[in-house]
């Protein structure tokens, strides 16, 4: 083999393995950033849900009916031939809390919330269909504390700050 031919396959060896080594490491620092992203932003969803989850537990007592809240309103973020449906079962719970209805929407249909209460117990999970989180107790540090008169009464857990990625957000 000629000189020549030598050092074309050797630039041709080195050109691929750096091409390699530079996909993986992009593919590992996207992969990162857009789980971060994830978890910073279900967290700012879980934080702008939680007033009206407090305000669901002020005035029921408990967490009864909640997951029949969550299911109603993720129906009505379906719905796209109407775009102002009414809001779910008692709505004068939510109506002063809610600037408008997409915060709830945004909650039920995008970001899988989880709902943890004092005994570590799920009490709602907006995307039960998604593979279970072992050990949700583990996260509750990264969840948002659900107070009722200075009592806590529940944590809201967005998945994605445990790691668990919705459908939708894994397909991306």
């Amino acid at each position: 083999m000629s000189l020549r031919s030598r050092l074309v396959l050797a630039f041709l060896v080195v050109i691929v393995g750096t091409s390699g080594v530079i996909a993986v490491a992009a593919n590992r620092v996207i992969n990162a950033r857009f789980n971060a992203l994830s978890a910073t932003t279900g967290t700012l969803i879980a934080q702008r849900i939680a007033p009206l989850v407090e305000r669901y537990y002020a005035s029921n007592g408990s967490w009864e009916g909640i997951d029949t809240l969550f299911k109603e309103a993720k129906g009505d973020a379906e719905k796209e031939d109407n775009p102002s449906p009414d809001l779910p079962p008692r709505p004068d719970v939510f109506s002063e809390a809610m600037r408008s209805r997409w915060d709830w929407r945004i909650a039920a249909s995008e970001e899988r919330l989880i709902l943890v209460d004092t005994n570590g117990e799920v009490v709602v999970d907006t995307h039960p269909d998604e593979s279970e989180i072992i050990n949700i107790e583990k996260f509750l540090n990264k969840g948002i504390p659900i107070m009722v008169r200075g009592k806590l009464v529940g944590t809201l857990v967005p998945a994605s700050a445990t790691g668990a990625l919705t459908s939708v957000q894994t397909q991306f």
